[in-house]
């Protein structure tokens, strides 16, 4: 529908990467994918898991390995990590792939949303200051996307519509 392939929706735990990519394929009619979930899929271990028993590493190797599975389909909305952007690998793979999208959340709305446990490795067991932290390391990382919507004050059916019009206006607006 939109005049690309797919659409990579990026961002830090906890904006809504996967409710945006629903609502967007919905919009677009086409599929979604989450990443982590095909990484599942293939290493037959959970997320957690993965990280206690071989490390972030070897998550982050499986990831850039699921992004170069998906080169040449089409008609996706992809739902990455929000560490995706820490390998330099990773970004060709995710422009190859169509535009990227960087979800923007302000950072007290993230403390809301990752308070409770929450089955993400990087976030169980670390302290408000090391997220807010892991978030500022990788902010200049995710603002290289194509496309910048903040999602702090508007709902998933919005931000999926503000994402498709900019991609349909040629990638040259930034949101928020």
């Amino acid at each position: 529908m939109p005049g690309c392939d797919n659409i990579v929706i990026i961002g830090f735990m906890g904006c809504g990467k996967s409710t945006v990519a629903a609502e967007l394929a919905h919009l677009c009619g086409w599929r979604v994918l989450d990443l982590d979930d095909v990484i599942v899929a293939t290493a037959g271990k959970t997320i957690p898991e993965i990280f206690a028993e071989e490390g972030e590493g070897f998550f982050r190797s499986l990831e850039t390995s699921a992004l170069r599975g998906l080169l040449g389909r089409k008609g996706l909305v992809v739902a990455t990590g929000g560490g995706v952007v820490t390998r330099k690998e990773n970004w060709p793979l995710m422009r190859e792939l169509g535009p990227v999208v960087f979800l923007r959340t302000a950072p007290d709305v993230l403390r809301d949303r990752l308070q409770s446990p929450s089955g993400r490795p990087l976030a169980d067991g670390l302290s408000w200051q090391d997220i807010k932290s892991r978030y500022q390391q990788r902010l200049p990382l995710y603002q290289q996307a194509d496309v910048i919507v903040d999602v702090t004050d508007e709902s998933p059916a919005e931000v999926a519509r503000i994402i498709l019009r900019a991609i349909e206006n040629g990638l040259d607006e930034k949101h928020g």
